[in-house]
């Protein structure tokens, strides 16, 4: 399978961490350490400076770009990775994929806290009008109608840029 065919099936850049990869070696002159590049991203996730960042949680991420992120960003053509000198580079190709991340900043949108809220917003609106706390007394299809238009707005954007995402508009 030829390295764009394999871009196009596992697009490194719609991983966050793979991401994250992409733009530390970008900013980096010169291949860099596994182990400093392990322990930035650990850094990065836990929401904590690398000198704070404990072994459990830096191991973790050094296993992962290890056994499986780097080996398959090496495979698609992106990255240079020694795995016995454990450093790593981007290759010429990578511009490409950076491009593409660039564009697109939004890769993860929490989208479990967006269905919560309106679930939760629901019930709100539900025991509110059972117990006739609201000051106008709402007819439950008035808050069934309201509930799911929400639903509706929310789960069509949901489809919408999750669709856009994957054909890299």
């Amino acid at each position: 399978m030829r390295t764009a065919d394999r871009r196009r099936l596992h697009p490194p850049e719609k991983n966050e961490r793979r991401r994250r990869v992409l733009e530390h070696l970008d900013g980096a002159e010169g291949p860099v350490g596994l182990g400093r590049l392990a322990e930035t991203i650990a850094a990065e996730e836990n929401d904590v400076t690398v000198a704070m960042i404990g072994s459990a949680a830096r191991k973790r991420v050094y296993v992962a770009l290890y056994q499986c992120h780097l080996p398959k960003m090496a495979d698609m053509g992106v990255v240079d990775y020694d795995r016995r000198g454990g450093r790593v580079e981007l290759t010429d190709e990578a511009e490409q994929v950076l491009e593409m991340a660039r564009r697109e900043p939004d890769v993860d949108r929490p989208w479990h806290k967006y269905y919560g809220g309106v679930g939760a917003g629901a019930t709100v609106l539900f025991v509110a009008n059972y117990l006739a706390l609201l000051p106008i007394h709402l007819a439950a299809n008035a808050v069934s109608a309201f509930v799911v238009a929400s639903l509706v707005v929310l789960s069509t954007a949901h489809g919408v840029l999750s669709r856009r995402r994957s054909d890299g508009a």
